[in-house]
């Protein structure tokens, strides 16, 4: 098992750094590509709310102010589009948070890199994860069709940037 679970381990890290999509489900904006696999392309029914995100966030509204609008338009969360269950139980559960709408406006995956190692299991025998430093993380530039142009993103990350408190 340990030898199978090392060759695999090896197998995935080529892929991801090719650029190829080994995740379990894109993030909220993409969907698997028809034909081809490990390739992601752009979800054209839920792009538009990524683009609005984005825009609404250049205009200066915080995540939080974000999140309470989504909300009160009760467009589906990212997990409640994907079909997942989502963990949290009773008044918040499927409802958008700034922490959702915060990871959204800072993930690269939007510009058209492939980001992927941001957690790193720690043994075969156990399901425990990691979270991986982002200079480990394994970026990939260019390998899908970007929903934001890089200017905007980089724009907004500075915005959230300057937002920050210590």
């Amino acid at each position: 098992a340990k030898d199978i679970s090392k060759k695999i381990k090896s197998v995935k890290h080529d892929k991801q750094r090719k650029g190829q999509f080994i995740g379990g489900k894109p993030v909220y904006g993409y969907k698997m590509h028809p034909t081809e696999k490990n390739r992601i392309v752009i979800d054209e029914d839920a792009a538009p709310n990524v683009r609005r995100i984005f825009q609404m966030a250049l205009t200066g509204m915080s995540c939080r102010q974000i999140a309470v609008q989504l909300n009160e338009e009760a467009l589906p969360t990212p997990a409640t589009y994907a079909g997942l269950t989502t963990g949290k139980h009773g008044m918040y559960s499927g409802k958008w948070s700034s922490e959702a709408v915060s990871n959204m406006l800072q993930n690269e995956t939007y510009i058209g890199n492939m980001v992927q190692g941001r957690s790193v299991k720690i043994s075969y025998k156990s399901k425990k994860c990691l979270k991986q430093a982002p200079w480990d993380w394994i970026v990939v530039e260019g390998t899908h069709e970007p929903l934001i142009d890089p200017e905007t993103f980089h724009k907004v990350g500075l915005l959230i940037q300057s937002r920050r408190h210590t």
